[in-house]
């Protein structure tokens, strides 16, 4: 539960709208919170956890990643694509740029960058580290948060 809680009571939060200057490149763990009350609409409290162990990019190329929207690179924008909870909030999902524009005025990330699992060059330890991360999101936060998280695991949907 260490890394829950500290994720929970990070104080770096990275929103498009209010934070473009946003530059962590370490490796780390993220939850996507939104702007208006996903309880009410859903019974849930958060969007979205994640993880990533990039090379050179870190949390600023995962979460670039998502505020892009790009239905084959974002797990993020798939769930987002095939959702039929949050209707109601005038989007029109299939489409990309409401997609970023939802990210970007309803959404914030809270981040936890975790030094200790950047990227290596040494391709056993760097595997090592991202096993250990990935372990740590779905066993300590996901896991933990399941009932809590609106979009949790893959979708391999094909857009239409």
């Amino acid at each position: 539960m260490k890394y829950l809680n500290n994720l929970l009571s990070s104080e770096i939060f990275y929103c498009k709208k209010n934070n473009p200057d946003f530059n962590i490149k370490d490796s780390g763990l993220y939850i996507l919170h939104p702007r208006f009350d996903l309880k009410k609409i859903s019974g849930k409290e958060y969007l979205k956890v994640g993880m990533t162990v990039r090379k050179g990019r870190g949390l600023k190329g995962r979460l670039s990643e998502h505020f892009s929207s790009n239905y084959k690179s974002s797990v993020l924008a798939r769930h987002l694509y095939w959702d039929e909870v949050l209707g109601e909030l005038g989007f029109d999902f299939k489409d990309r740029f409401q997609r970023q524009s939802f990210l970007k005025e309803e959404c914030y990330f809270q981040v936890l960058p975790l030094k200790q699992f950047n990227w290596c060059d040494n391709p056993k330890e760097r595997e090592k580290r991202k096993k250990t991360l990935r372990n740590i999101e779905k066993l300590e936060i996901e896991e933990t948060l399941r009932k809590k998280i609106l979009y949790i695991g893959k979708i391999n949907k094909k857009t239409t």
